[in-house]
C-alpha cells in the first residue's frame, strides 16, 4: 500500500511540475510578444455573409505594416501588436476597417469595425 500511495504522489508531483513549466512557457511567450509577419488567410462571418480576404504582414517591433486583399480590393494597411493583441487597420472605400484581436502562435482571431457600417469576426491562419 505504502507503495502504491508513493508512486501516485510522485505522479502527482511530476504532472504538476510538468503542467506548470508549460504554463508558464506559453505566460512567458505571451509577454514578451509574438511576431505576426507572414501572410494570413482569414475566414471572416459578417451579417452579409463569408470572406475569405489575405493580409501579408510585416512586424517591426509593435508596429504592424502591409497588405490587405480581400472583397473590399486591395489596400495597405498598418497597425500595432502588444503581447498577443493587436489592432489592424486599413481604408477602403473612405470607411475605416479595424481588425482587433489575439494571436497566438500562427492562429488570430477578433473582431472587426466596418467604418461604423457593421460588424463581425475572423479566424485567420498564418500560411
Amino acid at each position: 500500500m505504502k507503495i502504491n500511495c508513493l508512486v501516485t504522489t510522485t505522479l502527482m508531483v511530476v504532472t504538476l511540475a510538468v503542467a506548470s513549466a508549460i504554463g508558464g512557457c506559453a505566460g512567458l511567450k505571451a509577454r514578451m510578444g509574438l511576431n505576426m509577419t507572414g501572410i494570413w488567410t482569414l475566414e471572416v462571418a459578417t451579417p452579409g455573409g463569408i470572406g475569405t480576404p489575405l493580409f501579408h504582414l510585416n512586424q517591426d517591433g509593435n508596429a504592424l505594416s502591409g497588405a490587405y486583399q480581400g472583397a473590399f480590393g486591395d489596400a495597405p494597411v498598418r497597425g500595432e501588436i502588444h503581447g498577443i493583441d493587436f489592432v489592424i487597420e486599413f481604408t477602403s472605400s473612405g470607411l475605416p476597417m479595424t481588425y482587433t484581436g489575439h494571436v497566438v502562435g500562427d492562429k488570430m482571431e477578433g473582431t472587426i469595425d466596418f467604418g461604423g457600417q457593421g460588424k463581425g469576426t475572423f479566424v485567420g491562419y498564418r500560411k
